[in-house]
């Protein structure tokens, strides 16, 4: 009985640490794009305009 529980266990914790390396290399993607959409931002004259055509 124990042992099962053991192996959902395990099987839990390996799913949630795939589920957070694959979250981990969204947050990378994400980040490398922010410098463009930071210069086109920080270029803008009109941010109302900038956040509706982004």
């Amino acid at each position: 009985f124990a042992a099962e529980i053991f192996h959902d266990l395990h099987d839990q914790v390996m799913a949630t640490a795939s589920r957070g390396q694959d979250m981990m290399m969204r947050v990378k993607h994400l980040e490398a794009g922010l410098p463009s959409v930071e210069k086109a931002a920080l270029a803008q004259t009109n941010h109302i305009h900038f956040a509706y055509t982004a």
